[in-house]
């Protein structure tokens, strides 16, 4: 099982973090190994809400889609994704601290085909990468 976690403080209101931030269609923004992410399901957000989309990651296009398991406004968001025989948790916190909000990224599962081969590279990049969106999630939304 692979766990990659990173975090942010992002310098506003936990309302508006959230809203930007839980909403998968949003990650397009900062997220630059994400190439696309459609919502396939109707209504609003929460429980049962479901996206597809694709990334690119270590050279590889991987498509994937997640359907939300967990869903508490302005607190936290979780995904369970399945991209080809993989399964993974995406999960999303989201902490007041001081007028601030720290976000939590967690990314769990685990690694089948190519990517299991190379699971010291993969979370490294993982690691970095979520690292970077994050920083650039916060420079957008602030």
């Amino acid at each position: 099982m692979v766990r990659v976690v990173a975090n942010v403080i992002v310098k506003l209101p936990i309302e508006r973090v959230f809203d930007a931030a839980s909403d998968p269609e949003t990650h397009l923004q900062w997220e630059t190994s994400t190439i696309k992410v459609i919502k396939v399901s109707v209504g609003p957000m929460g429980i049962g809400t479901k996206h597809q989309g694709s990334v690119r990651f270590l050279g590889q296009r991987i498509n994937w889609e997640s359907e939300v398991i967990e869903y508490h406004p302005n607190s936290r968001v979780v995904y369970s994704i399945t991209a080809g025989s993989m399964q993974f948790k995406e999960k999303w916190h989201f902490e007041d601290v001081e007028q601030n909000t720290k976000v939590t990224f967690i990314f769990e599962g685990d690694l089948r085909g190519f990517l299991r081969l190379f699971s010291p590279v993969a979370v490294w990049a993982w690691q970095r990468q979520a690292y970077k969106d994050l920083a650039k999630m916060k420079t957008i939304l602030e």
